[in-house]
């Protein structure tokens, strides 16, 4: 793929999808930080 488009490209790809994933999993995953497996899991359901 280096060859084709070049490093430059593939590593601003790279990093638009890292940034992508990070703004995803901000916003759209639960925080678990002292929720039992139990509450989680109803919380996870009712979403």
């Amino acid at each position: 793929m280096f060859s084709i488009v070049g490093a430059g490209i593939v590593f601003a790809f790279f990093a638009i999808m890292m940034v992508l994933q990070l703004v995803f999993v901000k916003y759209m995953m639960p925080e678990t930080k002292g929720v039992s497996l139990e509450g989680l899991s109803k919380k996870l359901i009712n979403e």
